[in-house]
């Protein structure tokens, strides 16, 4: 976190007078004004601090509210869970660093007995604390979403954990809803590479292969507060837009390139990170396996961190892709040039087929859970403060061409 020494520290939490509702149902919210008339929940969460005991534990209950965007959703895709922090601790930090809650999907706790959370005594601005999550559920079925008490692993005897709320999520094989990433093939040590327009703006410029499989969806922004609450029948920003009208990206294809323009800037040293995909052979979605091992399978992304680069250069490192070049200086753009090496058999096309394709603009990167199975990934970053949006993932233009039979120049 910038600007902040990360420390390990246990959580333990101690229940405040105000008393909690067990097993309450987590509602659908859709408006700012639904997630305002969430049943309320009310703790004091306690850091259990460095052993020199140099940082003070919270002492003022956090009372929060929690929704879900939908009960329902497609195998592949994710719910929202939102999070409202009423009062207490205003640290820019998710409900599982906070100690105020974890998550328990079909029985499986997400984050474990123990937490590695940051600490610091500064108080960021007064108001309510907003926070979104991805939960993203891989098998069809029924899965249950519980939020538990966390409780000190130290306690003898061990205590069993308390569910506060729970709903059950119904997932549906949609394959259609599914997004994939792309396949980099970025064999250089300073990421992508750079060109320049006639204006003298710079454009990273990737080489990229179409998605095989491993299915993948948006990381919503860090935690932010507001100064004044947004209007109660204003709608909750959605994780996926409801379609490309007035979005800010555009895509277009020249001979092998795929060419994407979009606002606002990102780094320019591995622009896939900020991307997803979907195709169409002949009017027909693919539909690629969900499970499919891709490079990428955990992407740590973070526009706002600082070190966050070099966590995605290490990751590339171990799967046999060179550490950037010491030295190399961060840059942003706001174009990327995808350089598509096409794998017609991947996505079942032959010669004279139309084929479509879609891009998913990301602003807070991806995530990509483990294939086949319901599960989520939980972090938290720096904070971000803008909840104008309606969405947390913008949609480009859908553009189409017919494939040529020659995979250097797809496009006929």
């Amino acid at each position: 976190m910038r600007g902040f020494a990360p420390i390990g520290l246990l959580v333990v939490i101690v229940l405040a007078d105000i008393p909690v509702m067990a097993q309450a149902p987590i509602p659908t919210v859709h408006t700012w004004g639904d997630l305002q008339n969430a049943p309320k929940f009310s703790m004091v969460p306690f850091h259990a601090v460095d052993p020199q005991k140099t940082l003070p534990a919270p002492t003022e209950p956090v009372s929060f509210q929690v929704g879900v965007s939908s009960d329902t959703v497609a195998a592949g895709s994710a719910i929202l869970l939102y999070f409202l922090g009423l009062t207490g601790s205003q640290d820019p930090y998710t409900p599982q660093e906070w100690g105020v809650y974890w998550l328990e999907i079909d029985g499986q706790m997400e984050g474990g007995s123990t937490l590695n959370i940051t600490y610091h005594d500064q108080k960021g601005p007064t108001g309510p604390l907003f926070y979104a999550q991805a939960i993203s559920f891989q098998t069809p079925g029924d899965h249950v979403l519980k939020l538990i008490k966390p409780i000190d692993p130290e306690t003898k005897p061990a205590p069993k954990h308390e569910v506060l709320a729970q709903v059950t999520i119904h997932v549906k094989d949609v394959p259609n809803n599914r997004w994939y990433p792309l396949w980099t093939i970025q064999k250089t040590s300073c990421g992508a590479r750079r060109g320049k327009n006639a204006d003298g703006s710079y454009y990273a410029i990737e080489p990229v292969t179409n998605p095989k499989g491993g299915v993948a969806v948006p990381d919503p922004p860090r935690p932010g507060w507001f100064k004044s609450f947004p209007n109660s029948e204003k709608a909750l920003p959605a994780l996926y837009p409801a379609g490309e009208a007035g979005s800010r990206v555009q895509l277009k294809m020249d001979d092998s390139t795929l060419i994407v323009t979009f606002e606002p800037r990102i780094e320019g040293f591995f622009p896939d990170d900020y991307f997803l995909t979907r195709w169409w052979v002949n009017g027909k979605q693919v539909e690629l396996n969900p499970k499919e091992s891709s490079p990428g399978q955990v992407r740590l992304l973070d526009v706002y961190k600082p070190d966050s680069i070099f966590q995605r250069v290490a990751w590339r490192a171990s799967i046999g892709i060179p550490l950037l070049t010491m030295g190399a200086q961060i840059w942003h753009t706001k174009e990327v040039h995808f350089d598509l090496d096409f794998q017609p058999e991947w996505i079942g096309a032959k010669k004279g087929d139309r084929i479509d394709v879609q891009f998913l603009y990301c602003p807070t990167g991806f995530i990509q859970p483990p294939g086949g199975s319901a599960n989520c990934f939980l972090r938290g970053d720096e904070p971000s403060s803008s909840y104008s949006c309606t969405s947390f993932s913008e949609l480009s233009n859908r553009i189409a061409f017919t494939y040529s039979g020659d995979l250097k120049h797809p496009q006929q």
